[in-house]
């Protein structure tokens, strides 16, 4: 059995829970990192850059990008959203690296969003 097909019975065979509640705390903190990261983004002069060139792609208004009421398809809501969260690169991980929040979140809240 491979990596792929390991990783994907173990996402059918775990329940809520079976996760423990710091994983569901953190992801929570990584979310609004990405949120606040991403709003404050879009108040820089790449985020203006960023947003300019998402609405002048247009695309069919499946998705949101955060802080504006530009609404274009999944794949650009999800390139904007995350090039916002990364315009200043503030880091949820602190001194060990990495971003996760900026990497996970703009595709499942670009698909996820309200209209």
């Amino acid at each position: 059995m491979g990596t792929t097909e390991t990783l994907a019975q173990w996402i059918v065979a775990t329940s809520y829970d079976d996760v423990p509640a710091g994983a569901y705390e953190q992801a929570k903190k990584s979310i609004l990192d990405f949120l606040g990261t991403a709003i404050q983004g879009s108040t820089t002069e790449l985020g203006r850059m960023i947003i300019d060139f998402t609405q002048e792609q247009g695309g069919h208004p499946q998705a949101r990008v955060i802080a504006t009421s530009i609404r274009t398809s999944s794949a650009s809501a999800a390139f904007a959203n995350g090039a916002l969260g990364h315009a200043e690169d503030f880091d949820d991980l602190g001194g060990i690296g990495g971003h996760p929040a900026i990497v996970l979140t703009p595709p499942g809240y670009g698909a996820t969003s309200a209209p």
